[in-house]
């Protein structure tokens, strides 16, 4: 578990203790930037959020639009957050963007996306 970031002051021989907030430094979709989707299947796909607190939320989309709710979400004893998504590939998605969003309420939202690469289920010859 990662402790709590905080400092005390001392005033008048009163402890005073203040929680500090850590706004999101970064999030990364966790890929080779190669992900090729085949129509039809799943396929996980990973993104990791910075050391933030209280810990990061993320949830997915497609162009900033379709929400994909959070996948499977962990908060890491290094204080980084994963949230793994299983996407079902859908050929009407090919070429558009698929976005991870970080937010702890602190600081501004970070994102990280890729293009998504849907390829045919069948090949024909």
């Amino acid at each position: 578990m990662v402790p709590v970031p905080y400092f005390t002051i001392i005033s008048n021989n009163n402890l005073i203790l203040y929680l500090l907030t850590v706004s999101v430094p970064y999030v990364t979709i966790i890929s080779n930037n190669n992900l090729i989707f085949t129509d039809s299947l799943n396929t996980d796909v990973s993104c990791k959020s910075g050391v933030s607190y209280p810990p990061a939320t993320i949830t997915w989309s497609i162009n900033g639009g379709n929400n994909l709710g959070n996948g499977t979400t962990s908060k890491n004893s290094d204080g980084t957050t994963t949230s793994i998504l299983q996407y079902t590939a859908d050929k009407s998605d090919d070429n558009k963007i698929l976005q991870c969003t970080a937010t702890n309420g602190y600081g501004p939202n970070k994102t990280d996306s890729i293009t998504l690469n849907i390829r045919c289920k069948y090949r024909f010859f």
